[in-house]
């Protein structure tokens, strides 16, 4: 049988892997507030992009190169997170 910590790590990663765009994690964890600024974050980057592949020019290339920068950022710290709590897993004493 899994241990409270280790359950409690298999459903923050679950959470993290299925839904960290809308800051699934971070609700999951108690903390609204972490959760609705990724959520808006992730639609703004959504949106920059959708709005960088419609503008014909010289801004076209900026708007996508934020919007590239935004998820790479947004991506490392998932990324992190989701090491850190694959460690609290493994490091869960029997």
């Amino acid at each position: 049988m899994l241990r409270k910590k280790e359950k409690k790590a298999l459903a923050s990663i679950f959470m993290l892997i299925i839904g960290w765009p809308v800051g699934l994690d971070q609700f999951f964890e108690g903390k609204r507030e972490k959760g609705i600024s990724t959520t808006i974050g992730w639609t703004l980057t959504a949106l920059l992009f959708l709005y960088g592949l419609g503008l014909k020019g010289y801004y076209t290339g900026v708007v996508l190169i934020i919007a590239v920068l935004l998820t790479l950022a947004g991506s490392f710290q998932a990324c992190k997170k989701l090491i850190k709590i694959t460690r609290a897993f493994v490091d869960a004493e029997d």
